[in-house]
């Protein structure tokens, strides 16, 4: 073993264990970094040399049961609106909302062959940082009873990011009028978001779902 020159050398990664988290870090050539929660199996695949390591953004973990894959994402806000497509018979209706923190569970379904998201549960948050206190409300969209999204017969096979083919099968696919009731008010969907100022979904007015604590544990 010889001794390393750190100079020599470009940081690629670092690892980061707290008392809750494991944080790997990406450095990249502009000095930007990327930093993800990673489980203990994904630590191990990284030292795995025939394994190419590519964390997706946002993932708090992700466990792997036979063919079936759940992954725990969060989206943080963004500030910017989120188009809402509502379908009525033939008629679609388009909405813009600002939406709050999500927190989204996905089950992939699937093997070599192909993979398909299977189900998804979700729900929102106001705090700046996700812990086991933070508070959970409903996600107050069509579709959704209680945290339990209805995919119907919506196909999304994932050809790449698993948080891509996520987002997608949440706001790509056209909403219906199935379980539409939503808010603390519990109202029509259409008729809640007149009452939203220009958009934004503010949790005072969502349900409460529960602390984090059971869900980010997994």
């Amino acid at each position: 073993m010889s001794a390393i020159t750190e100079r020599s050398q470009k940081l690629l990664y670092t690892i980061s264990i707290f008392s809750q988290d494991t944080v790997l870090t990406r450095h990249g050539d502009q000095g930007e970094v990327e930093r993800f929660v990673v489980s203990p199996d994904q630590l191990q695949s990284f030292f795995r040399i025939e394994t190419m390591f590519v964390p997706e953004k946002g993932m708090i973990w992700m466990k792997k049961d036979a063919n079936m894959e759940t992954y725990l994402f969060k989206f943080p806000k963004t500030g910017k609106p989120t188009e809402i497509m509502l379908k009525r018979g033939k008629k679609v209706e388009r909405y813009s909302l600002i939406l709050p923190n999500l927190l989204v569970k996905a089950h992939i379904e699937g093997d070599g062959h192909g993979r398909t998201v299977n189900s998804i549960s979700m729900w929102c948050y106001a705090d700046r940082k996700l812990t086991r206190d933070t508070t959970l409300y409903e996600v107050p969209l069509p579709n959704i009873l209680r945290e339990s999204m209805c995919l119907g017969n919506v196909d999304v096979k994932i050809n790449g990011s698993v948080r891509e083919a996520v987002w997608s099968a949440i706001f790509d696919a056209y909403f219906n009028s199935h379980h539409n009731m939503v808010g603390r008010k519990h109202m029509v969907f259409e008729n809640y978001v007149k009452t939203l100022e220009n958009g934004v979904v503010n949790v005072r007015g969502l349900a409460k779902w529960g602390k984090a604590g059971k869900i980010l544990e997994g």
